[in-house]
Formats: structure tokens, sequence, C-alpha cells
């Protein structure tokens, strides 16, 4: 394939992966009172990830960011849009790390590491997103925190509440495509 005709391919594929992020951000399963819900938004982007690598998938996240604060995302300041939109999206790119063994194990259908490679990339891109929430959550959003108790016990917990089940969803929907469909994580050459 000649190199224009790939790199549409890969502005494509980011493209369409961060719409369709954008597309399940709306699909709320659970909402927080004060922010954060329960979708599968980081599903397009972790599994962007595994297809192309750490780079387009934290592009599409970042993307995807940039576009939710667009669409009704609360500005605070530019530190705070950083956090809570562009670094916590684009951080789940991270899960691109993982890229490479995963197609690996899948050419060699080596299920155990098919497995442990998805688990462990879907973790990674929802454990940055987490933690993007909790730095946020700490810094700027610390006067929300009941009294009496720790802001960082707060916004730890208070994040859990939504990205532990996200993170979990997304880590059984990656592995079963893997699984089921090997080829939609290896591009085409």
């Amino acid at each position: 394939m000649s190199r224009s005709r790939n790199n549409t391919r890969l502005l494509t594929e980011t493209a369409i992966m961060s719409a369709l992020s954008i597309v399940l951000s709306y699909i709320v399963i659970f909402r927080m009172p004060q922010g954060g819900s329960v979708s599968l938004v980081l599903l397009p982007l972790i599994f962007l990830s595994l297809r192309r690598g750490p780079i387009w998938g934290c592009t599409a996240g970042a993307i995807c960011g940039v576009v939710q604060l667009m669409f009704g995302g609360y500005f605070l300041n530019l530190l705070q849009v950083l956090f809570d939109y562009a670094f916590c999206f684009g951080t789940v790119g991270f899960a691109g790390f993982f890229a490479k063994p995963l197609q690996g194990a899948l050419r060699e259908k080596k299920q155990g590491q098919i497995f442990g490679y998805t688990l462990a990339a879907s973790f990674l891109g929802g454990f940055m997103a987490y933690l993007n929430n909790v730095i946020s959550g700490i810094v700027f959003y610390g006067e929300y925190t009941p009294k009496g108790q720790s802001v960082f016990a707060y916004s730890t917990i208070y994040n859990a509440t939504y990205m532990v089940p996200e993170t979990l969803a997304a880590m059984i929907i990656v592995w079963l495509l893997a699984a089921r469909a090997p080829k939609l994580f290896i591009p085409e050459k």
C-alpha cells in the first residue's frame, strides 16, 4: 500500500474512532451528580490504540476530549481543561504500548497472552483516565469534598465509582473482540 494511502487510512481510522468514542459517551449507563459517567467511551480509544499504537490512540483520545469540551464540557481554567479533557482521554492511548505484543500473540493464536495483553492494555488506558480525573478532582474540585474528609480520599473514591465499571466494561469487550475477531487488531501492511 502506498504511503499516502496508508496515511489517509490512519487519519480516517483515527477520526472514526474519535467520533465513535464521542457518540458512545452520550449513551450513559450511570451519571454521577458532580460529573463523570459510566459509558463505553474508552472502548474505541483502546481498540485504536491496540490496532495502531500509542501515538494514534493518544491523538484520537485528545480529539475526543476537545470535542467533548466543546459540546457541554466545563471550563474552569486551561489546566483544568487539560486534565479533564485532553489528558484524561488522550492518555487512554497509552494502551497502545501493548499493540505489538498483542498483535504477535494474535498471529500466533496464544489465547493466554491475548487475554493478558488486552486486559493489561485496557487497564492501563482506564487507569490513566482515572489518574487524570483524580488529579483534577484534588486540584480543581476540592471544594466539593464533604467536611471532615480528605480531598485525596474523596477524589480517589468518587472517581473510582464510575471509572472502575467503565474500565472493566472496556477490558471485557476488548478481550472478547480480540478473541473473536483478531483480524480487527492487525492492520494491513
